[in-house]
């Protein structure tokens, strides 16, 4: 452990030289020819303590939000209501790609299913990050390109979780001004307990990798979610740009898309009929891909080494917009369409497709890229071309148990297994289970737990700890949300 005597330095936007190459690192099998250099200091307990604040700042943020609100001092009345009764979504969120519920009040409205199919894709996706996780932070190799790039799971995520906001909450109501308060307010709730307590257990057990304390900057930008605008290389060592608690920075996307999400669904273009609709589709997907073509053929446009653009929040904004238009796209299905009984085949036909092109693309990334994993400083930077068949594996699951009871699917067999109930229930732990993946490998590792000969009995009760703990946690983020539904209420 680090000891409060230890210096950091971080400064901005000066990096070392393209052409000497004097800010070379080497981590992980990876050269960085840029990187962050140092300026100020900071001691250990100095990043604490900052860390702690951004902390601070953030309940202080939530609790301002979830005020009552003030009776008028003139006539004595509350002002007007919100839109509808604050309540969780009718399908209880179980569908998100993190917090259950879409965090917004309800409106009259037709209730809609629960979409089992992508609840219960969640867990084993999760898990397979994790295992991701686990063999690039150890020295267990393993060959293949697939299972070393956790990328290309992550498109179906924000995918996910604009599908779910669309298909539970973008429905006019945020054209009320008053809409947005509890929407967010739900939505924070959801995201921060999880999230700073994976966050602390991390600084607590390794501050920094040996010998390098430059990443200590990395806490203090994740204590207020904006280390994935400014997902920067540090040098001193040339560690990860998101060091720390590695998958906060998706926390930290969403909780921005969840910020601009109200102003998405009164501002992005709304036409009418499912054509239109389809064509917005086809063109959003297509933007997904434009820088990935555009860097992979100027790549002196972006100083990539220095930034790392697989975390980049920007680049993530089409995948999510993407997922939103694919709901406009399944709420424009007529009913004789989205009653067709092939839709659950059409969902395993397509989760199918997206693996399968997936495992190519890694191949070919690995000819491109080389045999970094980590898709932010090569090719295709986190882009694996799969937003499409994203899109559709949500219209396909969604219309698989629009007209069926209890929101079961009538066909497909993958499609009925993700939504098989206790796939499903352990689906609404997969949030905790992502946050808290990383204390618990750097616990093992700093117990020396990780070893080759047992490596595979290692990773399933790495597994199986990290669902139980994810159990737990989810516990508390319940009552902690319930806590904060009850303060707004007042």
């Amino acid at each position: 452990m680090l000891q409060s005597h230890v210096k950091v330095s971080h400064a901005f936007w000066r990096h070392a030289s393209r052409r000497g190459n004097s800010g070379t690192h080497t981590h992980a099998h990876v050269t960085w020819p840029e990187c962050v250099q140092l300026g100020w200091t900071l001691t250990l307990t100095q990043s604490y303590l900052l860390t702690v604040v951004g902390f601070v700042a953030m309940c202080f943020l939530l609790w301002k939000l979830s005020a009552p609100r003030a009776v008028c001092p003139k006539s004595g009345k509350l002002p007007a209501p919100r839109a509808g009764a604050a309540a969780n979504e009718p399908d209880g969120g179980a569908s998100a790609a993190v917090p259950r519920d879409a965090g917004a009040v309800s409106q009259p409205k037709v209730r809609r299913p629960q979409v089992g199919p992508l609840d219960g894709l969640r867990l084993p996706f999760i898990c397979l990050v994790a295992f991701v996780h686990v063999i690039n932070d150890t020295d267990i190799t393993v060959t293949s390109p697939f299972l070393n790039r956790p990328g290309w799971m992550m498109t179906y995520f924000f995918v996910l979780s604009g599908f779910i906001f669309s298909y539970t909450t973008d429905d006019g109501r945020f054209e009320r001004p008053d809409a947005w308060r509890p929407f967010m307010v739900r939505r924070i709730a959801r995201l921060l307990p999880v999230y700073y307590i994976a966050l602390f257990v991390c600084m607590w057990l390794a501050p920094c990798a040996t010998g390098n304390t430059a990443c200590m900057v990395n806490y203090q930008l994740s204590s207020l979610f904006i280390h994935s605008w400014l997902p920067l290389s540090l040098c001193d060592g040339g560690l990860d740009a998101v060091y720390g608690n590695d998958p906060s920075w998706f926390v930290s996307c969403l909780l921005f898309l969840s910020i601009v999400s109200p102003w998405f669904s009164r501002n992005l273009p709304k036409p009418n009929g499912l054509l239109t609709n389809c064509i917005v589709l086809l063109g959003v997907t297509a933007l997904r891909s434009a820088p990935t073509v555009l860097l992979t053929c100027f790549p002196q446009l972006f100083p990539s080494p220095l930034i790392g653009l697989y975390y980049w929040t920007a680049l993530r904004i089409p995948d999510y917009v993407a997922g939103i238009y694919a709901g406009r796209v399944f709420a424009e299905l007529p009913d004789d369409v989205s009653s067709w009984h092939g839709w659950g085949w059409m969902f395993d036909g397509m989760l199918v497709f997206y693996i399968a092109f997936s495992y190519v693309l890694c191949y070919a990334c690995k000819m491109f890229g080389g045999d970094d994993w980590n898709a932010g400083y090569s090719f295709p930077w986190g882009d694996y071309f799969t937003t499409a068949p994203a899109c559709l594996m949500c219209i396909a699951a969604a219309s698989s148990v629009k007209h069926t009871k209890g929101g079961q699917p009538s066909s497909g067999l993958l499609c009925k297994f993700f939504a098989w109930g206790p796939v499903a229930r352990l689906a609404q732990y997969s949030y905790a289970v992502y946050l808290i993946n990383t204390p618990i490998r750097m616990a093992m590792a700093n117990l020396s737990l990780w070893t080759a000969q047992y490596f595979g009995w290692q990773v399933v009760a790495f597994e199986i700890v990290s669902i139980a703990a994810g159990v737990g946690l989810t516990q508390i983020e319940n009552s902690f949300g319930n806590a904060v539904d009850q303060r707004m209420k007042g």
